[in-house]
């Protein structure tokens, strides 16, 4: 039986469009209370803290007490003025870079390192005994001290999100009881626990 190619190109594409509608859409991005952010308003550069609550007119910003028992202050942003939001992906040690860096550096100045080129030199020899040789020991020793610099230098990597990434704020109970089948819920809190005990 012989197969028709580009029928059999077509019903795949069909299969395969199919497939991808069925498939559900990613969840969106929400940003929760606590989240390590930069915000840019109009006439402010970055302000970096953490996100503490926002409405639809302003974003409020909480920023670390002075003290470990000090109460964080907070700062109000108008939405309308913000202009671009970033959130933290945390931070990163630089430690293969200094390596790198050091390798490079230090593997240099193997070329003006003294040598020693006669008969008698070993490794017991105070001077590498050749050009190659101390260029290899100025860079391993490059790369130790520039990984151990590297490794306690720490930069904070941000991506951009956008404002809709914020999440919604809970429903207040008036909207829980006006929405359809929420007539019943009251405005007194949780039920009291109640034990009960059978001899």
């Amino acid at each position: 039986m012989k197969i028709n190619a580009p029928l059999l190109a077509g019903l795949l594409g069909l299969l395969a469009a199919d497939a991808l509608a069925q498939s559900p859409a990613p969840p969106a991005l929400r940003l929760p209370a606590g989240a390590r952010v930069r915000v840019f308003a109009a006439g402010q550069g970055g302000i970096e803290a953490y996100l503490s609550r926002h409405d639809d007119a302003s974003v409020t910003l909480a920023f670390p007490g002075e003290g470990p028992l000090a109460p964080p202050t907070e700062m109000a942003v108008p939405t309308a003025s913000i202009e671009r939001m970033e959130m933290s992906l945390g931070k990163k040690r630089h430690g293969w870079l200094g390596a790198a860096i050091g390798t490079l550096v230090f593997g240099l100045t193997g070329f003006s390192d003294p040598i020693d080129t006669s008969a008698s030199c070993n490794s017991s020899s105070s001077a590498p005994c050749s050009r190659a040789e101390a260029v290899v020991i100025a860079a391993l020793a490059g790369a130790a001290m520039g990984g151990v610099v590297g490794h306690f230098v720490q930069t904070e990597r941000w991506t951009p999100v956008a404002l809709d990434a914020l999440a919604p704020l809970p429903p207040s109970t008036s909207e829980i009881r006006s929405a359809p089948g929420g007539a019943t819920v009251s405005d007194r809190g949780p039920a009291p626990l109640r034990l009960s005990f059978r001899f």
